[in-house]
C-alpha cells in the first residue's frame, strides 16, 4: 500500500519505544524521540490512547490507528487491543518482542486494507452461499427468539 509507505510503526517499549519502517527495519528509540515522532502524527500505532499514556504525551493531529481500522472492518469481533491481539485475530505471525510488534503493525494494516481478506472469510462465504429461502427462515427464527 503506497499510503502506508511513509509511515513509521511505533510501539511503546520502556524506556522509550520500538519503531519499524515499512521495509521491515526495526530499532529502539529513546522516549524523547518517541514523543516527538508521536506528536508529529505520521505514525502507525495500535491503540493511540494507550500509546499516548505510555509516552506521556498527546498527538497534535489524527494518527493512523490500526485498532480503529480493525473495528471498522471487523465490527463486533472480539480481540485484545494490541499488536499481538490483532495479529492473533487476523491469523498473522505473532510478535514476541516490541520490535516485532512494530513490524507487525504494517502487516496488520495491509491485511485489513486488502479486500481479498474480506472475501476469503469462511463466515462471509457461508452467508453468500445461503439461498434466499434459507436467509428468510433464519431471520424469522431470530425474530421469534427476540419476541420471547
Amino acid at each position: 500500500m503506497d499510503s502506508l509507505a511513509g509511515l513509521i510503526a511505533l510501539v511503546p517499549a520502556p524506556p522509550g519505544a520500538a519503531i519499524a519502517r515499512v521495509d521491515g527495519e526495526a530499532e529502539r528509540i529513546d522516549l524523547r524521540d518517541a514523543r516527538a515522532l508521536y506528536e508529529a502524527g505520521d505514525v502507525l500505532v495500535a491503540h493511540a490512547a494507550f500509546v499516548a499514556g505510555r509516552l506521556g504525551t498527546r498527538a497534535q493531529v489524527m494518527l493512523f490507528d490500526v485498532l480503529e481500522l480493525f473495528a471498522f472492518v471487523r465490527p463486533g469481533m472480539p480481540f485484545v487491543p494490541s499488536a499481538l491481539g490483532l495479529a492473533r485475530a487476523l491469523g498473522l505471525t505473532l510478535p514476541h518482542t516490541p520490535e516485532q510488534s512494530a513490524q507487525s503493525l504494517h502487516a496488520i494494516a495491509q491485511t485489513l486494507l486488502t479486500t481479498d481478506w474480506l472475501r476469503n472469510r469462511p463466515d462471509r462465504q457461508a452467508r453468500c452461499q445461503r439461498s434466499p429461502r434459507e436467509t428468510a427462515r433464519r431471520r424469522r427464527t431470530a425474530q421469534v427468539a427476540d419476541q420471547r
